[in-house]
């Protein structure tokens, strides 16, 4: 059997030979992103603002990330723009947001794949 000792000497040496990095820093800290299937979509009269319910799991959970786009988020599918009021509830998409008191704000979609719902 070893000494506390010799363990910790192999750990150390370990450590020495194998150091670990750092994890890298995402893009924004505050910054999260989501994929998921849109559920809900509530566009604004003239403002141009669109309401998002996007359905995805967490684990064992569904969730439902509710957050708010713009006409001047930027939107894309297949690589071409779109507006986010051109969204339709079962498409997939992926949704970098910001999350914000009282109100997550998207500050970027992309279209996975247009596809089901009206």
């Amino acid at each position: 059997m070893r000494s506390p000792e010799s363990l910790l000497c192999v750990a150390a040496i370990a450590g020495l030979l194998f150091p670990m990095n750092a994890p890298a820093e995402p893009a924004s800290a505050a910054e999260t992103t989501v994929t998921g299937t849109i559920e809900t979509i509530t566009r604004s009269g003239g403002s141009g603002k669109v309401e998002l319910g996007v359905l995805n799991g967490c684990g064992h959970a569904l969730r439902v990330l509710k957050c708010a786009a713009s006409s001047s988020t930027p939107t894309r599918s297949g690589g071409a723009s779109i507006h986010p009021a051109d969204l339709r509830p079962g498409w997939i998409v992926r949704v970098r947001y910001r999350p914000q008191p009282g109100e997550d704000v998207a500050v970027e979609i992309e279209v996975v794949s247009p596809g089901g719902g009206a």
